[in-house]
């Protein structure tokens, strides 16, 4: 998780450098799924946190966080 999370940083400074050339509605898609993304990502923390040996729990964070750095990562490039 933490080269996952370094890849997640990486491409959300990107993000970042091109968001001002965004106009609303990508913006507002952006940060929709990006939140709700975020979501799943803490709610899956969550439960590793009181049960870390939950191998369901620990496959679909990794996998949220996948799709947040794919997000990320397809953004950037906009």
């Amino acid at each position: 998780m933490k080269e996952q999370q370094v890849a997640i940083d990486y491409w959300r400074k990107r993000v970042e450098e091109r968001r001002s050339q965004w106009d609303a509605h990508l913006r507002e898609a952006f940060d929709r799924n990006l939140n709700e993304i975020n979501q799943v990502v803490y709610e899956y923390d969550k439960i590793l946190q009181e049960n870390p040996q939950d191998e369901i729990s620990s496959e679909m964070l990794d996998s949220a966080l996948n799709e947040q750095m794919e997000l990320l990562r397809e953004f950037s490039e906009l």
